[in-house]
């Protein structure tokens, strides 16, 4: 039988479009190493934009004003066979963040967007930022495999094609003397 948690996850970007990330530490539950965007579970009666701004207050010891919901999704079981009901928030920060759980989180770092492809995200982090359009889908990365495939099998033919109209094969009656 599967939990259920709710969580929230806030994106924040500095004034050169960094997205600032944490680097989930030895006591995180799972993907211990993976970058994440601060965030955590829901506590039973809280407000889901109260609940942001305490995990970014608890794990970075700043103030967030909480922007926009980006979105609120379920996601399938993770590793401890957990379903996580999660919303996705922007904001902004006052303040210079630091670690205040160094257990559960062992860095944190700004990272631009090209960077974001560049680093090993989360699982549930790199979900948020393929939805956002920061970071190509898997499947777009098959499609145009498939696609750059297709193209190079094409060309070939069309060179194979027009090989033979202009250099016809020799006659076979000449080939078998």
């Amino acid at each position: 039988m599967y939990k259920r948690h709710k969580g929230v996850a806030v994106v924040i970007q500095n004034n050169k479009r960094e997205v600032l990330l944490l680097q989930r530490g030895a006591a995180a539950r799972t993907e211990v190493g993976r970058w994440e965007n601060p965030g955590g579970e829901i506590e039973e009666g809280e407000d889901p934009v109260d609940a942001a701004i305490r995990e970014v207050r608890e794990e970075l010891g700043v103030e967030v004003e909480i922007m926009r919901l980006l979105y609120s999704d379920e996601f399938p079981p993770d590793s401890n066979d957990v379903i996580w009901t999660a919303g996705l928030f922007e904001g902004r920060i006052q303040g210079q963040p630091e670690i205040k759980e160094p257990r559960k989180c062992s860095a944190l770092g700004w990272f631009s967007r090209y960077q974001l492809s560049t680093i090993p995200l989360a699982s549930f982090t790199r979900s948020d930022f393929s939805r956002l359009g920061w970071l190509k889908d898997q499947s777009e990365d098959n499609t145009i495999s498939a696609n750059s495939l297709t193209a190079v099998v094409k060309s070939h033919f069309r060179h194979l094609i027009q090989k033979s109209i202009t250099d016809p094969p020799p006659h076979p009656a000449k080939q078998c003397q």
